[in-house]
């Protein structure tokens, strides 16, 4: 008689374990597939448009390049690597809310660009400047060329009415990258061919 009773609810356990683990199965799949989709990456063909809806940025993303839609702490709005992984181009928000509507694009521009620099300062004891430019006549995108320990990296600030924008471009630590590195030339073809919505 007991042996009869633990046959069935063996049985029915046995059945409960396997319907419980093509359950815990089915969702690890669905689970894996949809990470891979929603975060990584994106590799991109010539040109393609970032995929960003909530970036008041609209890039085109190079031959050789992807965008990353892993950004936990939203500190980028829009971040892309280059396929060998070892350089990187993002663009970052500047607040600059708190300056009047009436200063000038150009303006703001130099006091983001000031702004930069301190903070950049604050927070890495071996910041150097190299350079610092304008890129053009009315002065809408300065270049900032600098150094932080052993990592060579160009910010350009530019902007357009209340938006201004660092983008940052940098490359692997321990190389030295001149200027005219690829990597500083990417960034300053996709920096000219933007819009800001």
């Amino acid at each position: 008689m007991i042996s009869f009773i633990l046959t069935p609810l063996h049985s029915i356990r046995n059945i409960s374990i396997k319907i419980v683990s093509i359950i815990f199965l089915s969702l690890l799949v669905v689970n894996c597939s949809s990470t891979t989709e929603i975060s990584n990456e994106r590799t991109n063909s010539v040109y393609k448009e970032s995929s960003k809806n909530v970036s008041n940025l609209i890039i085109d993303i190079p031959d050789g390049w992807r965008e990353i839609n892993d950004n936990h702490d939203r500190l980028f709005e829009i971040w892309l690597v280059n396929l060998e992984n070892n350089a990187s181009i993002c663009f970052i928000p500047i607040n600059i809310n708190f300056l009047a509507d009436t200063i000038s694009l150009e303006n703001k521009i130099e006091i983001a660009g000031e702004i930069l620099i301190k903070d950049k300062k604050s927070k890495n004891e071996d910041f150097e400047i190299i350079s610092e430019s304008y890129l053009n006549k009315n002065r809408s995108y300065k270049s900032i060329y600098y150094k932080i320990g052993e990592s060579f990296q160009r910010s350009i600030i530019f902007g357009s009415n209340n938006k201004v924008y660092e983008c940052l471009a940098y490359g692997k630590s321990g190389k030295v990258y001149s200027e005219v590195d690829p990597i500083f030339e990417t960034q300053l073809e996709i920096v000219k061919t933007l819009k800001i919505k």
